[in-house]
């Protein structure tokens, strides 16, 4: 990102992601074993997940994009073919898109922080405990107020 909080032109989103999250690029693969090399081939996967879905939506919201502007600009007096709309399901693929993205950003997240975990054990701050709850039985609730 740039200073004015802008992306980077030419920079890949997970690229980005990973830098922020990790401090820098991955490592090669050379350089880890174990559970850390594992971890490692996961967010290089995640990675290229997230960045062919960033693809499809900055390409499917282009054509969106298009449509609007041709409303806009009145270049649409003249529109043959389809009555059922502009963006037909084009908005709705566009929702989708956002929501995959979405939920692949939290799947990279989720890999970088385990890789640190793996890597620098004392770099990861630990889980805020949780109090303990018998089994069969549910946490407090506040009563209802009637």
């Amino acid at each position: 990102m740039t200073t004015d909080g802008q992306p980077l032109p030419g920079v890949l989103l997970s690229t980005e992601l990973i830098h922020a999250l990790l401090g820098g690029a991955l490592p090669p693969c050379s350089t880890d074993t174990g559970e850390a090399a594992a971890v490692a081939a996961m967010i290089r996967d995640a990675a290229r997940e997230l960045d062919s879905v960033q693809e499809q939506l900055q390409a499917r919201a282009g054509y969106v994009i298009d449509q609007l502007r041709r409303i806009t600009e009145g270049r649409d007096r003249t529109r043959r073919g389809s009555t059922d709309g502009v963006l037909q399901l084009a908005g709705v693929q566009v929702d989708m898109l956002a929501a995959r993205r979405g939920d692949a950003v939290r799947h990279l997240s989720t890999l970088c922080t385990a890789y640190q975990a793996l890597r620098h054990p004392s770099a990861v701050p630990a889980e805020p405990s949780r109090p303990a709850v018998a089994p069969g039985s549910s946490p407090a609730r506040p009563a209802r107020r009637r």
